[in-house]
Order: structure tokens, then sequence, then C-alpha cells
């Protein structure tokens, strides 16, 4: 047997309608990029080597066995927590718009055209639509030449952060539920495994950033959102999950507003977290709507939860920690990904 080493780590997603398909990594399928009928790209260059673990625990009992020693019949195997697995990646609009279509399930929608834009407000379902297989590729050739690769059917997602920092690029950090967990054992398509390839996206730089409060541009050293569906498993009597339920839906987040801001500097935002304040950030790539390819934009109604001053390379900013909540006239959350239908159409409904 071959030594096996992390650089030779290759990870790949692929769109399912069912908890239990396998991936095919065929090109009419749709992964990072795709449109249904050609240009399948599965690929996801992650920022580290993550686990895909098995949902089995060790349940272990005390028995009356008559010896010093633990005893085998003191061990059983039986099903745990779901598989979960935390997928980091450079964020873009493409991989950023799968992602947020696992999370919202019903809440999100595309519109079509040369960009298309996926649309993701609150879902009012607790129905799951769609759902991923994610793979480590780790032998073989091909999905007929391959028992060893590792993957997870039936992924959804958790939560999505969505965060970065002056200087750097933007980071997605994606917390996937497994229905299952199973090796290739030749049943992962028969596509050879040298055509897959990478989506070549451009990350977004959080230097092109556009963050504002209210109608205020404000500049900012760093910001961070996190999505959180709190989805729950449902594997009643089985050793799988037969289900899942979206639970509460969650938006919470940082950024900071230096001291200095004509409009929402100084002590603006501890006056604003005092008095109850509301405010609809937006904070976007290219464009605000989701309107021109690689674009991105978050557009929350937010109530200031918690506030801070700290150093920011040697300047004073208010730290702000938020959430997002429905207004009276504005809406909690409004999340735009836009991308060249040439490259993708995720076939949201």
């Amino acid at each position: 047997m071959a030594i096996r080493t992390t650089w030779q780590d290759k990870y790949a997603i692929e769109q399912t309608s069912s908890l239990t398909a396998t991936p095919t990594f065929a090109s009419t399928a749709i992964g990072i990029e795709g449109t249904g009928s050609s240009g399948g790209k599965f690929l996801m260059p992650l920022t580290d080597h993550p686990h895909l673990p098995p949902a089995s625990a060790t349940q272990e009992n005390e028995l009356a066995v008559g010896v010093s020693q633990r005893h085998n019949l003191e061990y059983n195997q039986t099903i745990a927590e779901p598989s979960t697995v935390t997928i980091n990646m450079l964020a873009n609009a493409y991989n950023v718009s799968l992602f947020l279509w696992l999370l919202f399930q019903t809440g999100a929608t595309e519109s079509s055209g040369s960009v298309n834009t996926l649309q993701c407000i609150p879902y009012t379902s607790a129905e799951i639509e769609i759902y991923t297989a994610i793979t480590r590729l780790l032998g073989g050739t091909a999905g007929d030449d391959d028992t060893v690769s590792q993957y997870m059917p039936g992924c959804v997602c958790r939560s999505v952060t969505i965060s970065g920092e002056t200087g750097g690029i933007v980071t997605l950090a994606a917390e996937m539920v497994g229905a299952n967990w199973a090796t290739a054992n030749d049943d992962l398509g028969s596509v050879s495994y040298s055509t897959l390839t990478f989506s070549d996206k451009a990350p977004l730089k959080f230097q092109d950033m556009v963050f504002q409060i209210g109608a205020n541009a404000v500049n900012i050293p760093s910001f961070s959102i996190t999505f959180n569906n709190n989805v729950a498993a449902q594997f009643y009597n089985n050793d799988t999950i037969q289900n899942y339920i979206l639970g509460r839906l969650n938006c919470e987040g940082s950024f900071g507003v230096p001291w200095s801001d004509t409009n929402e500097g100084e002590n603006q935002q501890l006056t604003d977290f005092q008095n109850g304040s509301e405010d609809v950030i937006t904070a976007y790539w290219g464009n605000s709507s989701g309107a021109t390819d690689n674009s991105l934009a978050f557009v929350c109604n937010v109530r200031r939860t918690e506030t801070g001053m700290e150093d920011s390379e040697g300047e004073i900013v208010s730290a702000i920690d938020y959430s997002a909540v429905e207004g009276t006239s504005n809406e909690a959350i409004n999340i735009y990904a836009g991308y060249s239908n040439t490259y993708l159409l995720r076939g949201v409904s």
C-alpha cells in the first residue's frame, strides 16, 4: 500500500436531489460550476484538509462479567451525532451561492439572464429541497476503479460564515451535515478523475468591498457575518439520517468603525446601541443586487448586540456585534450572488 500525504488531497462537491444520491462527476452534473447540460466543475481548493467523519459512536455499558478488566461485551457501535465537516475556502459568488442554497433551501430563488442571480431570504418552510455529496479523493483513477475514497451523501449546510480583514482575501467557512458516510466501493460514477477540474473564478478581495451603514459608506478594518439554520437531523429507528428539519434562522456578525469616520464614527455606534437603533448594513462586492458576474451582496437590518473599543493597527475603532432582525419596514436578510450563465445555472426553482 502506497504512502499517502496531505498534499495529495483533493476534495469534490456535487449537487444532488436526495439523501442517498452518490456523486457522478458527470459534465452534466453541477458542482461549484455547471449549467446542468455541460461544464460541471467539482473540485474544491480548500484552505485545510478536513476529515470526513463517520456518524458512528461507541456505546460503553458496564456489565457484570466477573473480571477486573474491560470486556468486549461492554462495547457496542451505534449511531451518534450526524457526520459534520467544515469546508474552508476562498470566497467568490460561485462557491458561496452553492452553500447559501444548501443553507436557505426554499428561501433561495434564481433569476436568469446573461448573469444569473441567486437571492436568499429567510425561509418559510422547514422542508429541504437540495442536497450535496462531498468526496475526499484518496485513490483510484476513476469511480469504477476506486474502493478507498470517502464521501458523505445527503449533505446540507448548517452554517455559513463570510469574513475578511484589511489586506486579505474574503473567506468562506461552511459547516456541513451529512446523511451518511461511505467508502467509494466503485460507486462514484465512471468519469476519470484526471478530467476533474477546479473552478478558476477569482476570489473576492476585502479591499474591493463596499460597506454601508444606512446610506453612509464606511471604511472598516474587518467584517464577519454568520448564518445558521439550526438544522436538526432525524435518524428515527435507523442507522442513517432519514430527514432534516430546518430550525430558527440566525444571522450574527461583527464590524469595526474607525473613531475618525465622518458620519458613523466617534460615539455614534455606542449611542445607537444604547438607543436600541436599527440600521440596514450593506456589504457587497461588484454590485449590490448581484447583477454582475462574481458579485456578492449582504443586505441586513441589524440591531447592535454588543460594543467595545479596540485598537486596529494603531487606530481606535468601535467594535460592534450585531444580529439581523425583521424591522417595521426593512427585511432582516437579503443576499445576492451573481454569476455568468455561461458557467453556472444552479437550477433553483
